[in-house]
């Protein structure tokens, strides 16, 4: 396995060399820069009364790299972090498989994997996020090997630091806390899971108390992104009956949507306290969908079609970026669908625990394929392993041997 972390940071090395990509390129970066910047100057994350707050990992990530010494940092330790991040993986693969080259072999597929390493030179959390969600996910599986305290606490803690840095994976935890009851017949490990999870949102959550703005277990963006999914615009982008040049604001912030909250350039929201912005949201996006459950409907479905297709937004992308992705993603759902097969009935389980949540957390709220990316590729990358062991097994064909 130390050959394939050597091999995922020299993939990972060339392509912030070879790219050049630009670290701030995305809003979310910006943002990101923004809080980092007023955390080191001692404001806190609520600097500003009108952002949302992001998790709050990613940006303590970026305000250390910055006092460390910059954005050079901030990209080696995020090389550093998604090479460990295929180790990881081959690790769950060897977990799920019975075949031992099947963690060697998954670790090869993530360290080529494209959307493992495309954020590793910007300031985008998903890098971050996906290493400590897949060693979450490696820790979970260990539980079951071996009840130690130890790693039932960090399987844990880890989760809570994951969920910390996306907030959406706080839906996955009472699932994963079901799937270790049901696997193990026993409350200790759950319960400890639980705990563990908890103690580490604690300290964020008391935080935002104290300054009054509410209960924030992690971010009080997920109503704005439950509103930004289900209203009448964002209907019409899926429906594809928005002008071209409307696609970017009309379907989240446009005259079509605010006219539907009665809240004219969204200015009603700096009137409402921190605290209930996030219901605020939440109560508009349930009254599109009350008053008109068939278009709702539809547009879900329409979203899951889009959560789960293999290529990225043509309109967006390059038409080889299109094309990689496509077959990429392609081939290692095929690979997946093949392994679960020949798996446990408790891997399974897991498994599909992971994606039916992960793709109800994206679907019920906002659909972007950066979410599916970070969550369930790299665990389908783990799957996708066995298959290819036996046909590796099968044709004599034994580098790692």
């Amino acid at each position: 396995m130390w050959t394939v972390f050597v091999l995922a940071l020299a993939v990972r090395v060339a392509f912030v060399v070879v790219t050049r990509l630009d670290p701030y390129s995305m809003v979310d970066s910006t943002e990101y820069d923004l809080i980092a910047t007023r955390l080191l100057a001692g404001e806190g994350f609520t600097a500003d009364p009108n952002l949302f707050f992001r998790p709050p990992v990613y940006p303590v990530f970026v305000a250390a790299g910055y006092a460390a010494s910059g954005l050079l940092v901030i990209q080696i330790a995020q090389i550093l972090l998604s090479a460990w991040t295929a180790v990881l993986i081959g690790d769950i693969a060897r977990r799920l498989h019975p075949d031992p080259l099947a963690g060697p072999v998954a670790g090869v597929g993530a360290a080529f994997y494209p959307w493992l390493f495309a954020y590793v030179g910007g300031l985008a959390a998903e890098t971050v996020f996906i290493f400590l969600w897949i060693a979450s996910v490696s820790l979970l599986l260990r539980t079951v090997e071996a009840p130690r305290g130890r790693v039932m606490v960090a399987a844990g803690a880890v989760f809570g630091l994951a969920a910390l840095t996306r907030a959406n994976l706080l839906v996955l935890g009472p699932p994963l806390a079901l799937w270790l009851w049901w696997r193990t017949r026993g409350i200790g490990r759950p319960l400890a899971f639980g705990v563990a999870t908890v103690a580490m949102l604690m300290p964020f959550a008391l935080y935002h108390l104290a300054l009054g703005n509410g209960l924030v277990l992690s971010s009080n963006g997920g109503g704005e992104s439950f509103y930004i999914g289900n209203n009448p615009g964002h209907t019409a982008l899926y429906a594809g009956t928005l002008p071209p040049e409307s696609v970017a604001g009309e379907s989240f912030i446009g005259p079509m949507a605010q006219a539907y909250i009665d809240c004219p350039g969204l200015r009603c929201i700096y009137d409402i306290p921190m605290a209930e912005r996030d219901g605020f949201f939440y109560r508009a996006g349930l009254r599109y969908i009350a008053e008109h459950p068939g278009e709702a409907l539809v547009t879900d479905l329409r979203k899951l079609a889009h959560y789960w297709r293999p290529w990225v937004e043509p309109r967006v992308y390059s038409m080889p970026v299109v094309i990689v992705t496509g077959v990429s993603f392609t081939v290692l759902l095929v690979l997946a669908l093949v392994a679960l097969r020949r798996m446990t009935r408790d891997h399974v389980a897991l498994v599909l625990t992971i994606a039916v949540m992960a793709t109800l957390t994206a679907v019920l709220w906002h659909v972007q394929l950066r979410y599916r990316f970070a969550v369930l590729d790299p665990l389908l990358l783990a799957v996708a392993a066995g298959p290819v062991t036996v046909w590796i097994r099968r044709n004599g064909m034994l580098p790692f041997s």
